[in-house]
């Protein structure tokens, strides 16, 4: 198991002309959950406003649950699932 730092967003209920709509609280709200490794079935990184990759934050799919942005570092979480799951080869091998 691995504990992985979850960002999210905390929206609140407000009330505008009469309706109730959901307004941005906070960003980028810290939570942690314990996973299993063999579990996070795609690493990708995420771009900032200015289209460059953040250093200290990605996306990971985790089976069963869905995508989550995490602050850990795209090529710590690459290495993890490399050394996981073995490093495998895309295409043929030539002989």
């Amino acid at each position: 198991m691995i504990e992985l730092k979850i960002l999210s967003s905390i929206y609140k209920e407000k009330i505008i002309d009469e309706e109730i709509h959901e307004v941005l609280y906070k960003k980028d709200v810290v939570s942690l959950k314990m996973i299993d490794p063999n579990d996070i079935t795609s690493v990708q990184q995420v771009l900032t406003d200015h289209a460059k990759p953040y250093k200290n934050r990605c996306m990971v799919h985790i089976q069963g649950e869905g995508h989550m942005i995490i602050k850990h570092k795209y090529e710590d979480i690459k290495q993890l699932k490399l050394k996981n799951g073995g490093d495998r080869a895309i295409g043929y091998k030539s002989t």
